[in-house]
């Protein structure tokens, strides 16, 4: 995980939720809570239903939300960079309960084991064939 949020000053978030929970899988996902930080501190809230159309539209969707980042679980190669095209950041890997992580990200606590989906943004491991030389797992 390369995601990193250090000014959250005035923007705009999105998190992809399932059950107010972050949803696993973001192509999956038909929900999101949209959350406005002003001077650090969050100034409103909204949840919305997400289209269930092609992944190129939903990512026109959220664009249109003029949100900078958007926070999910996983999500496929294709639907990220679409995201980015936007000008959209996104942070993929997280979990956990929705109200827990909006108040953890004033506070820079996102990278708390709780809010990372296990296996996720740790180096691969490495293993030995049977010639002794590594390989990737």
């Amino acid at each position: 995980m390369n995601f990193e949020l250090t000014d959250v000053q005035s923007m705009k978030i999105a998190i992809a939720t399932w059950n107010e929970r972050v949803s696993p899988v973001m192509d999956s996902a038909r929900n999101l809570m949209v959350v406005t930080y002003d001077e650090g501190a969050e100034v409103s809230r909204e949840k919305l239903v997400l289209p269930q159309v092609e992944i190129c539209s939903r990512a026109g969707f959220i664009a249109d939300l003029g949100v900078q980042v958007l926070i999910c679980g996983a999500i496929s190669r294709q639907y990220e960079m679409l995201l980015e095209r936007s000008g959209i950041q996104v942070a993929a890997w997280f979990r956990g309960d929705v109200d827990a992580l909006i108040a953890a990200i004033p506070r820079g606590e996102l990278k708390q084991a709780r809010f990372i989906l296990p296996g996720c943004g740790q180096q691969r491991i490495r293993r030995r064939n049977r010639f002794g030389q590594n390989r990737r797992a």
